[in-house]
């Protein structure tokens, strides 16, 4: 029969054992570092100008994060990491080419499968960490045609249009959006889940002018897919996407936005004319760029 443990006995067993788990702890040595804690520190040998090491920090937590790895880490991976890379990249040529390399190393994983959309991103962001936008341009002219790839391309919509709008590529705008309506409303709803106020900042004119920049920016989005289904000769889409946009906004410099990018795009119409009169009545200024819209549409015939 097993005998029970005297008091001393086990005091010896607990320290015994206390003495053990402490052993094997401190050969263990400290718990790893989390990747979040990682690329803090990444940051933290960039900011104090340590690059060589900071480039192959970055390069380790490329590598070792992504699908299949760390998925709690991928939307940091591609969004907040890469802009650090990439201000890394642009001042320190080592790090150019270590990210360079991640970037060809991507393009054979992306050509493997190229219609995964992860793989087309880790692609495209690491283009961009490295500034090679001729690269980006050449894979959309490639794809940009193909029907098979018209999801992949609407899923790289954010990444696309800033590039496409500084080249003035106002048609293949209309390519990544394939539905305008559905992206007029995702910029609505992006809208209405930011917050009215920033925290600790109560001062009522800063609210105000935050307020009035969130409008802007839909207005903004809503001019910029205007214009990009007039270039595209999709005016049916384009009609659909004003009537939206001034349902959403009934405001006169909704009006204007739509005319005003309409024009920047090369796509004046007589309508815009009646649309600003309209606005004009309604208290809008409107001279300067009702002169501009008649001076464009005596060009265009």
């Amino acid at each position: 029969m097993r005998r029970a443990l005297t008091g001393v006995a086990l005091w010896t067993v607990l320290i015994c054992g206390g003495a053990a788990q402490a052993q094997e702890e401190h050969a263990a040595g400290p718990p790893p570092m989390s990747m979040q804690d990682r690329y803090q520190h990444a940051k933290g040998l960039m900011e104090s100008g340590q690059d060589d090491e900071a480039a192959a920090a970055f390069e380790w937590l490329w590598r070792n994060t992504g699908p299949g790895k760390e998925r709690g880490f991928s939307g940091v991976r591609v969004s907040f990491m890469a802009n650090d890379m990439e201000e890394l990249a642009g001042r320190h040529e080592g790090a150019r080419a270590a990210f360079t390399a991640l970037r060809d190393e991507s393009a054979a994983a992306m050509t493997a499968k190229p219609t995964d959309s992860y793989r087309v991103t880790e692609w495209l962001v690491l283009s961009e960490v490295v500034g090679d936008r001729a690269a980006i341009l050449m894979w959309f002219d490639g794809v940009k045609n193909d029907p098979r790839q018209m999801r992949l391309i609407a899923s790289q919509s954010l990444r696309l249009e800033p590039m496409l709008l500084e080249e003035e590529r106002w048609s293949d705008i209309a390519i990544i959006h394939p539905d305008p309506i559905a992206s007029f409303n995702q910029a609505v709803a992006f809208d209405r889940m930011t917050p009215d106020r920033v925290p600790g900042i109560d001062d009522p004119e800063f609210v105000e002018l935050m307020a009035r920049m969130r409008k802007d920016q839909v207005r903004g989005k809503a001019g910029t897919l205007y214009a990009a289904m007039l270039a595209a000769g999709r005016v049916n889409d384009a009609e659909k996407l004003a009537a939206k946009a001034c349902e959403h906004d009934p405001s006169p410099k909704m009006t204007v936005a739509l005319v005003r990018t309409a024009l920047i795009a090369g796509e004046p119409r007589a309508e815009h004319l009646e649309w600003l009169h309209e606005a004009s009545k309604q208290g809008e200024a409107t001279d300067g760029l009702f002169q501009q819209v008649e001076a464009a549409l005596r060009a265009r015939s």
